[in-house]
């Protein structure tokens, strides 16, 4: 059981240690989500679930892709949530469209109705092939081909081997891929 009340040195240490770490981390989390409110809430639950456990975070090596795969997991518990209690509020005549979790929807940009429009058809196709993908495949394209990541630090975020990685987002694009054909079928 963790202490009521911290000290100010702990406060500081928690603030030192991941704030040089936010700013990637709310992004990671916009991305996944899809909306601001939702990436705000997801990095406020890991900061909350991390604060008590600052000493642990002071041995932690190399914090970044350790706090992304924190944050990775508290998305993915929060999807299974969501769709848990997706099955449970879909009524009898089936009508599971009006009731979709928000982390099946595509994570968006964010950047307003202009860049919206600019993006045309094709980004709004790409979005929605993307938002049908599994979760953990839509984190996966979005670690490596939205924010850059190498495959060493996806691997470690996912803990997975390196090779694991190339194959899964293989597959991630192929299936991409077809989506996207089938969009594009008249």
């Amino acid at each position: 059981m963790y202490p009521l009340f911290f000290s100010r040195s702990q406060a500081r240490t928690f603030d030192q240690l991941v704030k040089p770490h936010l700013r990637g981390l709310y992004r990671f989390a916009h991305r996944l989500t899809g909306n601001p409110a939702d990436a705000e809430d997801l990095v406020q639950d890991v900061m909350l679930k991390l604060y008590p456990r600052t000493r642990e975070l002071e041995a932690v090596q190399d914090l970044r892709p350790w706090l992304n795969r924190v944050l990775y997991r508290q998305f993915v518990d929060r999807d299974r949530k969501g769709k848990r209690r997706q099955e449970q509020s879909v009524t009898d005549t089936g009508d599971i469209e009006n009731h979709q979790a928000f982390l099946d929807r595509y994570p968006g940009e964010g950047l307003g109705p202009l860049a919206d429009m600019e993006r045309g058809r094709a980004g709004r196709m790409v979005q929605e092939a993307l938002a049908e993908l599994p979760p953990d495949q839509r984190a996966l394209l979005i670690m490596y081909d939205v924010e850059g990541w190498e495959q060493q630090a996806i691997a470690e975020v996912l803990e997975v081997a390196p090779g694991t990685i190339k194959s899964r987002l293989h597959r991630c694009r192929q299936k991409l891929r077809e989506q996207l054909a089938r969009r594009m079928e008249p």
